[in-house]
């Protein structure tokens, strides 16, 4: 009656990111038919800021941007920019999550059957950064990691009798 009736469910999530593109935030009217301005791209500066995005939110939380705003430039008004749509290699941060669920059905006589089940979202309580809130250069939140994309573990735990 212990060892019968097990399952056990895992889902597995794996996401490298998403490709990441950078406007120019402009305080004109639109550009070239209603076209986004795009800003400059400084030749030999990395895009993405030097380190680990979690380890630099965890020793500063204020460390959290994920672009770096000097590898960009203005482009003046009414001109394109050399910014590509997407960024080359470049991707919003890596998403990877586990969720596990583990039930067991009793027979309880008759018709009647009962279940229990514990379900664990996140089971590794791993924090998964959201893409940056904004991507426009020249605003004042650009590039930076502002929310979470998951929740922190979550347990829920069910009891179910039929008959």
């Amino acid at each position: 009656m212990l060892l019968g009736g097990w399952s056990a469910t895992a889902v597995i999530t794996v996401q490298s990111g998403f490709p990441i593109g950078v406007s120019q935030n402009e305080n004109t009217a639109s550009f070239l038919f209603g076209g986004t301005l795009r800003p400059n791209v400084v030749p030999g500066v990395d895009f993405l800021m030097p380190g680990d995005i979690t380890d630099r939110i965890r020793t500063n939380v204020s460390d959290n941007r994920y672009l770096n705003p000097g590898a960009f430039s203005a482009t003046p008004l009414n001109r394109y920019g050399n910014a590509p749509r997407t960024l080359p290699g470049v991707m919003s941060p890596v998403r990877n999550n586990v969720d596990l669920s583990v039930s067991k059905n009793v027979r309880t006589g008759g018709s009647t059957s009962a279940s229990i089940r514990v379900e664990v979202l996140n089971l590794f309580n791993q924090v998964q950064w959201a893409a940056p809130a904004s991507v426009a250069f020249g605003n004042s939140n650009f590039a930076q990691i502002t929310n979470q994309a998951t929740n922190m573990r979550m347990m829920q735990f069910t009891f179910r009798f039929a008959f």
